[in-house]
């Protein structure tokens, strides 16, 4: 019996760029570097699961959900908080989005982009 996990092969990106990475969650950057139209304040980020929105849209949401949790949790909805946090993986994708585009805004590759990307703005 051939299982659906043996047909499934993760390759690397062999062609030098992020554009191939797994756990890449800025969206779009090279392509809004040459259209001149990215911020390196508010980028694009690849939310799996869900789609794409930007990054100060993403921080402001996951700030409402948090809050909406705390107030369930306050009432003593403990069973709802659990499913939102565990079962639902809406809210874990947003934080793991986040702390990807967190983590790649700071790496030196991407900090190289953005410097020579304002350099010929």
């Amino acid at each position: 019996m051939i299982k659906l996990k043996d047909l499934i092969k993760e390759e690397e990106c062999h062609c030098g760029d992020s554009c191939c990475s797994v756990n890449e969650s800025l969206y779009n950057v090279s392509q809004d570097m040459k259209d001149g139209k990215f911020d390196e304040n508010n980028p694009q980020v690849l939310i799996s699961g869900y789609g794409v929105t930007n990054l100060k849209t993403l921080r402001d949401s996951l700030s409402r959900k948090f809050m909406d949790l705390a107030k369930k949790s306050k009432k003593g909805d403990v069973k709802n908080v659990e499913y939102l946090l565990k079962k639902n993986g809406v809210l874990m994708g947003f934080v793991d989005a986040l702390v990807n585009a967190n983590k790649e805004l700071s790496s030196p590759t991407m900090k190289r982009k953005i410097t020579m990307y304002k350099r010929n703005k």
